[in-house]
């Protein structure tokens, strides 16, 4: 093999991992940030780190994009970022980070099955395996105590479903509607649908500021108000989520796409749940026996799935 040849191989894979690490490691920032903000802070906050790290990107591209585009790019700014910014913080609240991290890997699913059901694309009998096996173990995960055995189902499960399935829909609309403008365009100027929005509601809908105020004027560290350095640590995390898990880590995937091609990208779907437990084990999350049962039946789900695409 040639230098030529060699080397955008080895970046591939290298830009590849950096983008499992940094996609893998959102759900733990998000856990760090619950600490302080509510999921509906969250979120806001999320979109709006994005939205301005994205924005000289967008005003470049806004003006190439077609008026009759728009709409197709609020839907995937809200169903596709929006949304799930929000969901999947909310699941954290009752879920380890760990597991959060596992059943975002139903997202290639259900853009198949979604593909099939809405935009006339063909289901393949293989692919149902996938998606019946994967089903299986997020229903595991959603059953799976903390202390181990299997108990009532936990309904936050079903939130990161909901958000999977929500990217699924995003993903769809953007190939079936969007296919003539590069992916990138549309990415940063779907920030532009949902983050001047997300600006205003996260500083006049939340209480976002308070926090701070609160905990400047408390002289003593209590467990009621956390210290302004737990304050200042949250938002530090939410906004590397913003603009290091969501805008740098995109220009990341569009230059994987650029040096290899989209199949090999998607790689980065088995990835991101071994970088998610990871940090679930680092941060001492009490993962059973029935977790990883659920959690290996996901990832063999959606191998089998795209194996036969």
């Amino acid at each position: 093999m040639n230098t030529s040849t060699k080397n955008p191989l080895v970046l591939s894979w290298f830009l590849l991992i950096l983008l499992a690490l940094i996609w893998g490691s959102s759900f733990i920032l998000m856990k760090r940030g619950l600490v302080v903000f509510s999921p509906l802070e969250i979120g806001a906050l999320r979109m709006s780190a994005a939205f301005v790290a994205l924005l000289p990107f967008a005003i470049v591209h806004a003006r190439k994009i077609p008026k009759s585009k728009w709409k197709y790019l609020l839907v995937s700014g809200l169903v596709g970022n929006a949304i799930p910014a929000v969901l999947f913080p909310l699941a954290q609240t009752q879920l380890l980070s760990s597991v959060t991290g596992v059943l975002n890997a139903l997202t290639p699913l259900f853009t198949v099955m979604v593909g099939a059901l809405f935009f006339s694309q063909k289901l393949k009998y293989k692919q149902l395996i996938g998606l019946g096996v994967a089903f299986f173990g997020a229903g595991l995960l959603s059953i799976a105590k903390k202390g181990g055995g299997f108990g009532d189902i936990n309904a936050y499960v079903l939130l990161v479903v909901l958000a999977a399935f929500f990217y699924a829909i995003s993903l769809n609309v953007i190939k079936d509607k969007l296919s003539e403008i590069p992916s990138f365009p549309i990415a940063s100027c779907a920030f532009l649908t949902v983050g001047i929005p997300s600006l205003l509601y996260l500083f006049l809908g939340t209480p976002f500021l308070s926090h701070f105020e609160e905990a400047s004027a408390v002289t003593l560290q209590t467990t009621v108000v956390p210290s302004i350095i737990t304050v200042w640590k949250s938002l530090f995390y939410i906004v590397i989520l913003g603009v290091i898990g969501t805008a740098f880590a995109l220009i990341i995937f569009n230059k994987v796409i650029q040096l290899n091609d989209a199949v090999f990208a998607s790689t980065v779907t088995y990835l991101i749940p071994i970088v998610a437990i990871f940090w679930g084990v680092v941060d001492d999350e009490p993962l059973q026996t029935e977790h990883f049962i659920g959690m290996a039946m996901i990832i063999f789900g959606v191998f089998v799935a795209n194996r036969w695409k």
